[in-house]
């Protein structure tokens, strides 16, 4: 069977990425061929004879409205062009127009569009015209995906639920996000490295600082009534507004802007605290990386990853925009090395348990069993059992 992945990138330091890295990697151990249609493809991938790749040119277009809008057509095109019948589909999101065997949907865009912190509502002018068209655009293109493809996955319960009100008749499966347990490990830390200091509590926050959905808002609030805190922020801060507000609130001796950082795992050993508070999010990788790292983890209840980190390995937090508890929960965490150690020990053994190879593996069990399904279908039909492409 060969299998093909549409989605915009195919590598390690993107979440949707990473998770479709992994599919692949797993289908070639069990001996199948890919083809692979994206912008961007892991190298060990590209130099794997039984890889194909074809490479969807956008990254020059001048915004990402326009670039995702270009790589939807790009790759329908190829997919239209060369597609085999027999070929097995996993798209990401509207990846496409095609029907889908598999569609896998990392991020919901009509919920957040109907958040109260989506950018349309808080923005001013074109910006926020912008995010609206680019957000509504997409919760066009993603339930007519859904609608169409032979089965959904989500990746937490939160958007499973949410599926079903956009399309009851798709079965929909949940197989959450997956962690890298070697990487992500509970070494000595490396603050040197990343310029942190080595006598203080130091809270991590990661995540895109160009829009408010991570709510690094609540965060900056939340540290002025958490003196005993140091915040380590990694994210690209180009063209984020973060910087200066951390410096007019009075916060510019206690944050680190770290920019983008490749060396994820060894900025988390250095942290004492990982902080995820965002106003949405489908599951939230970085949560689920800092239990790994044996850290505790404070995340908001609109975090799809909340649902699984039970057994006393994070502080959920019931409201995202609640910086006195925020605060207090940094607080009581800065407090208590012994707390953090129970509650690291917690999230490890969670993570164990979601490792990036185990949640790989029942990707692929998915996709044999509907190309199993599939097949039994297609005998029936030619025997004149079941009318050919009825959904079964």
């Amino acid at each position: 069977m060969q299998i093909c992945i549409a989605t915009p990138v195919l590598r390690k330091n993107d979440g949707q990425g990473r998770v479709n890295l992994e599919i692949a990697k797993e289908a070639l151990r069990r001996g199948y061929s890919l083809r692979c249609v994206t912008e961007e493809i892991d190298g060990e991938l590209a130099c794997n004879p039984r890889v194909t790749w074809h490479k969807v040119h956008t990254r020059l277009l001048p915004t990402q409205l326009l670039r995702s809008i270009a790589g939807i057509v790009l790759t329908s095109l190829v997919l239209a062009r060369r597609r085999a019948p027999s070929e097995f589909l996993l798209a990401n999101g509207a990846s496409f127009v095609q029907r889908a065997d598999i569609v896998a949907i990392h991020f919901l865009h009509s919920s957040w569009l109907a958040s109260p912190y989506h950018g349309s509502k808080a923005g001013r002018g074109l910006r926020r015209a912008y995010y609206w068209l680019y957000d509504r655009l997409h919760t066009v293109l993603e339930r007519l995906a859904v609608r169409a493809a032979h089965h959904a996955v989500a990746v937490s319960e939160a958007v499973r639920s949410d599926l079903q009100e956009v399309c009851s008749r798709t079965p929909v499966t949940v197989i959450p996000n997956g962690v890298d347990v070697d990487e992500f490990a509970d070494r000595p830390p490396e603050r040197a490295q990343f310029g942190l200091p080595q006598d203080k509590v130091i809270a991590l926050f990661a995540g895109d600082l160009r829009t408010p959905r991570k709510n690094l808002d609540t965060v900056l609030q939340a540290l002025r009534y958490a003196p005993d805190v140091v915040l380590a922020v990694a994210g690209s801060s180009s063209r984020s507004h973060y910087p200066e507000l951390a410096a007019r609130m009075g916060l510019a001796d206690r944050v680190r802007f770290l920019d983008f950082q490749q060396d994820m795992s060894g900025l988390m050993r250095s942290a004492d605290i990982v902080v995820f508070p965002s106003h949405y999010d489908p599951f939230g990788l970085v949560a689920l990386e800092g239990c790994a790292s044996s850290r505790p983890v404070i995340v908001s209840r609109a975090a799809g990853v909340s649902a699984v980190l039970h057994d006393g390995a994070a502080i959920v937090l019931d409201r995202s925009d609640d910086p006195r508890g925020l605060a207090a929960a940094l607080s009581r965490l800065a407090a208590s090395p012994d707390l953090r150690q129970r509650m690291g020990e917690a999230g490890r053994r969670i993570a164990l348990d979601l490792s990036w190879r185990a949640i790989a593996a029942r990707w692929v069990d998915l996709i044999e069993h509907i190309a199993a399904s599939k097949t039994r279908i297609g005998a029936m039909a030619e025997r004149g059992l079941v009318t050919a492409g009825c959904d079964q």
